[in-house]
């Protein structure tokens, strides 16, 4: 049976581990990394954008706490739609954060911006 108690925390915590890993300072030189070491666009941004990696985080945190594996007997189905869950809180709270400070979308163009290295005269 769904219970919605569990639904809420977990859409809470799938959320606050996206922020955490997508807004901390302290993960900064984490993401720069990544950025440096993945050399095609397509595969790092899952891993840098947040909207991308909110579904990450959700599939990653449904193997530890899953709330929806009552909804499907396949375990797999199950740990989508976490993520797919996930994905959508986030999609909301970062447009909701956006109306409300009233500053643009976040684009992958301006989070590739901000992890580039500075450039070093020669």
């Amino acid at each position: 049976m769904l219970n919605l108690a569990d639904t809420v925390l977990f859409g809470v915590l799938a959320y606050s581990l996206n922020a955490i890993w997508s807004y901390a300072d302290i993960f900064q030189p984490v993401r720069l990394q990544i950025y440096k070491i993945i050399p095609n666009r397509s595969l790092k941004m899952p891993f840098l954008c947040p909207n991308c990696n909110s579904f990450w985080c959700g599939v990653l945190l449904s193997c530890m706490y899953n709330p929806l594996e009552f909804i499907s007997s396949h375990y797999i189905v199950s740990v989508i739609l976490c993520g797919t869950f996930t994905h959508l809180i986030a999609f909301f709270m970062n447009a909701l954060y956006g109306r409300l400070t009233h500053q643009p979308a976040l684009r992958n163009d301006v989070i590739e911006q901000e992890l580039k290295p500075p450039a070093t005269a020669p």
